[in-house]
């Protein structure tokens, strides 16, 4: 049976798509470069299709009732995360995921989900600069960080807005599977990463 992590990545409609997709790329990257550490990342919604908050239409892998155990859990942002806060499908089912994950990760406003879902009591959050305000409304008993890249609880890793998902899987790689192979990926993407002061 193989070893290699398995890694679970939650789209919804109007997701942003550089949230998952980025993180998609660096996580599917090292899958092959690292020699089955991780296994192709899939796509979980639920519905299908999904279409992004800039229009690209995805297949997810799995509807929410069918996904499997994954080791590795990522909620991405975009304008689609405020709907999805009412949305007590998607929320039980980030509870019940991230409760078998033995990480969880989150990209922009990922982190009000992962905050409304009740798994960021006493924990340090971030997300995109325009979602502090939200993000305190819902994360109450959270300490909310402005300005950090990437924020390191141990077991949840959170990230600013966007493009900041990138650096964080990054950051993700090189903790849990070392150096190297976080450089060989970003030579690979041709990524111009810098592993010192992104966490928070």
């Amino acid at each position: 049976m193989s070893s290699a992590k398995k890694v679970g990545i939650l789209i919804f409609e109007d997701v942003e798509l550089l949230d998952f997709a980025g993180p998609y790329e660096v996580f599917s990257i090292a899958g092959t470069l690292g020699r089955g550490l991780l296994a192709r990342p899939l796509t979980i919604a639920d519905r299908a299709p999904v279409r992004t908050s800039n229009g690209l239409i995805v297949q997810p892998d799995y509807l929410l009732d069918e996904a499997p155990h994954f080791d590795i859990l990522l909620i991405p942002g975009g304008n689609g995360t405020r709907r999805e806060l009412h949305n007590e499908a998607t929320l039980d089912w980030i509870r019940s995921a991230a409760e078998e994950a033995e990480f969880l990760l989150s990209v922009c406003t990922g982190s009000l989900l992962i905050a409304k879902a009740g798994l960021a009591k006493n924990k340090r959050l971030t997300t995109h600069a325009s979602a502090f305000d939200e993000l305190r409304a819902i994360a109450t008993e959270s300490q909310i960080i402005e300005g950090a890249r990437v924020v390191d609880n141990g077991d949840l890793i959170v990230s600013a807005g966007i493009s900041a998902g990138i650096d964080m899987a990054f950051y993700f790689l090189q903790r849990e599977f070392g150096h190297p192979l976080a450089t060989d990926v970003a030579l690979q993407m041709e990524y111009d990463w810098k592993p010192h002061g992104l966490a928070g």
